[in-house]
């Protein structure tokens, strides 16, 4: 991969997005941080580009949506132990 071309980090990011509907939680989360270092280098790159800003957003919600399905499991347990001691 060409570190000095922003499209490259662009397509890149691009592409790890269209995999989050496929993939872990736990898989979502460390691909979004190593996401978020590629968006962060193209908006150095090229900081016109629109593309970025919406992949910078993008993986923000994917954070988002990681992090609401860890809050989630964990109350579902909590709930589940709750239940059985009841």
């Amino acid at each position: 991969m060409n570190d000095n071309s922003p499209d490259c980090h662009k397509w890149y990011c691009v592409s790890v997005g269209s995999l989050s509907d496929y993939i872990s939680t736990k898989e979502k989360s460390r691909m979004v941080m190593n996401s978020k270092k590629h968006v962060d280098l193209a908006l150095q790159l090229k900081p016109t580009d629109a593309l970025y800003i919406i992949c910078l957003v993008s993986n923000k919600i994917m954070r988002l949506r990681s992090t609401i399905g860890i809050i989630f499991k964990f109350i579902l347990k909590v709930v589940g132990v709750w239940k059985s001691l009841a």
